[in-house]
């Protein structure tokens, strides 16, 4: 008689089969976590570079807006002096504060002078001629103004000029190194008023 034996197959992975996929799978998962990590910092980068520019170009042209309708400019050379800020004056070099005389103010009051300056990190603005406590920011704590300088020329009337004024903005965003945007910005201003 023929006895047919059946041989019982057992479907399974192997101890081996297991280790490699797991490897695998870990392997994959440790890059993805990577990339992951990548694209949060980036996105971080980006988002602090995107607010400091917004806050950097409406300082900027609050600053614009302001000078360009005024009058009387004024580079000051050194730090901040409220010595004759309301006579013209060109500075080639550049200057650390610059003052004018502001659209409806008045030629014979110094003390409405409207003053930029570098106080610091912050870039600060004065109505009232730089007297006293008058000066308030212009840019937030988070934007770390590094430098601040005016050029002007044309500022004396009749000099066949028309009064000019180029800010230049050197500094960086962020608060990590990770994060951190450096920026340098210039902008060029010119009177509204003829002065040719």
């Amino acid at each position: 008689m023929y006895t047919k034996i059946r041989k019982k197959v057992v479907s399974g992975f192997t101890l081996i089969e297991m280790m490699v996929s797991v490897s695998i799978f870990a392997i994959v998962m440790l890059m993805a976590t990577g990339a992951l990590l990548s694209i949060i910092d980036t996105n971080r980068k980006a988002q602090s570079q995107q607010t400091s520019f917004t806050e950097l170009n409406f300082a900027l042209e609050s600053m614009s807006r302001a000078i360009r309708v005024g009058s009387t400019f004024r580079c000051i050379p050194d730090s901040y002096s409220n010595i004759n800020i309301d006579q013209p004056q060109d500075c080639a070099g550049g200057g650390g504060a610059f003052a004018f005389e502001a659209f409806n103010g008045s030629p014979a009051n110094p003390n409405d002078q409207i003053v930029y300056r570098l106080n610091g990190t912050q870039i600060e603005r004065s109505l009232q001629g730089g007297g006293g406590s008058s000066f308030v920011p212009v840019t937030s704590p988070e934007i770390v103004i590094q430098d601040l300088s005016f050029y002007t020329r044309g500022s004396v009337s009749g000099d066949g000029l028309q009064p000019l004024v180029l800010i230049s903005i050197y500094g960086y965003a962020g608060s990590t190194t990770k994060t951190r945007v450096d920026f340098n910005v210039q902008t060029t201003i010119t009177e509204r008023l003829r002065d040719l």
